[in-house]
Formats: structure tokens, sequence, C-alpha cells
């Protein structure tokens, strides 16, 4: 299992972009017998956590019934993580102790093709929970270790998606904020984001070096930063988004 373990963290390391994430947190998960996933970073309630995860291969059909057929108000197991912080190991067959919402929405995991699975918590900020639900169409107990693999697992993929830009949500002030850059600015701030110097970019975009040291001024004031991996961030963020 150990090395399992290290061979799926190190795949999720080295990726490059989402897709990389996403193709190394499934193999990882297929390589534990688990079929499906849903990763969500700093999401403020079930649905959210779902409809809108940070990466998950749920089907469309799947995250378009969780949604308006309001299955999220059954998820029990995101319950656990979301209110208490702390893992869930489900199976289908076992319905002790589920109201009517959790059952139907049990029901509906099975139509699905989901037998049992399991959640953890991540690493949060205040006011929101992050977590990392895995399942299988295998109706066999779950090994041993499960709990602490898919722990490993989710926090190597959340601490990745963090690098990358994918767990952070731009405010409607910060997407304001972008907006209010002039054209030569969000250029300037593009290639801020891609790692180059004032002088990089005096060279890049044609402008003298003092011209471009102005647009940064500018620009970490507009976007009410200090720094210029803080701006990046924001616009790594927004373009993600856009994506």
């Amino acid at each position: 299992m150990l090395d399992r373990l290290v061979a799926v963290t190190d795949a999720i390391n080295v990726a490059q972009d989402k897709q990389g994430l996403f193709e190394a947190v499934e193999a990882g998960c297929a390589s534990f017998g688990f079929d499906g996933f849903v990763l969500f970073c700093n999401k403020t309630d079930k649905l959210e956590a779902v409809v809108n995860a940070t990466l998950t291969n749920a089907s469309r059909s799947f995250l378009h019934d969780y949604e308006h057929l309001k299955w999220w108000e059954g998820d029990f197991f995101l319950d656990e993580v979301a209110r208490h912080g702390r893992p869930v190991v489900w199976n289908s067959a076992n319905r002790e102790g589920l109201d009517a919402n959790q059952l139907r929405y049990l029901e509906f995991l099975i139509e699905s093709q989901m037998l049992q699975g399991l959640a953890v918590p991540l690493k949060h900020k205040p006011g929101t929970f992050s977590g990392f639900a895995i399942n299988c169409r295998a109706g066999e107990r779950l090994r041993d270790g499960s709990v602490q693999s898919a722990t490993i697992i989710g926090n190597a993929a959340m601490t990745k998606a963090e690098a990358l830009g994918l767990c952070e949500e731009v405010t409607l002030e910060g997407a304001m904020a972008i907006k209010s850059l002039s054209d030569v600015q969000q250029g300037v701030l593009e290639w801020i984001a891609e790692g180059k110097s004032n002088v990089d970019i005096a060279t890049i975009v044609g402008l003298n070096e003092r011209a471009v040291r102005y647009h940064v001024t500018e620009i970490l004031r507009k976007l009410g930063v200090v720094s210029r991996a803080q701006a990046a961030t924001i616009w790594r963020v927004a373009r993600n988004q856009r994506h």
C-alpha cells in the first residue's frame, strides 16, 4: 500500500495543470479500487461542494440530478464532513440510523452504481469546509487503511490544486478590480503570472522599465494587494474560472 501511495502522490505532485491533476487523482483512486471522486476546497455548502467541485469525475447527469432533484439535502456523509469535520465510511447495505431524506439519497447512489465509499475532511478556510469523497461500484468491504489512504491522496491533491490556483475563488470585488486594469496593465499582469521580471516584461511589451514599474504599482493598488505573487494568484484564478 505504501508503494502505491508514494506513486500516486508523486504523480499528483508533478501535475502541470488541471487536466494533469485530474488524471493523476483518477488513476490514483482506481489503483485503490475506487471509481468516482470529488475534491472540494473551501466551499460554503454541500451543493456548492459537489456541483462546483474543485475536481471531480462525476457525470453531468449525476451533477444535474444532485442539484435539481435536491439530493444534496440527504447527503449524509458530506454532512459529517461539513458539520463535524470527521471522516465517514458508508455502504449501501447499511441503512441504520438514516432518515427518509438520507434513505432516498442512498437509493439515488445505488441507481448511480455507487455502492460504497467514504469522505474525509481536509484543511479549510474559516466559514468553509473542504474534503475528498470517493466511491466504488464493488460491494465488498473497504480495505483496512482506506480512510488514511484517502486522506493522504486528498491532501496531496488539494495542495497541488492550491498551487495551480484551483482552490481560490475570485470575489465579485476581485473580478471588478481586474476589469478596472487597462489593457496594458492586464498584459503586464499576465506576464507577472508567468514569473517574468520587470526587465523581461519591458522587453516583451515594448515599454521602458520605468513604465513597467509604474504599471505594476497601479496593478497592486487596484487589486488591493501588496505583492506580485498575490496579484498573480488573482489573475490565475480568474483565468481558470473563465475556462
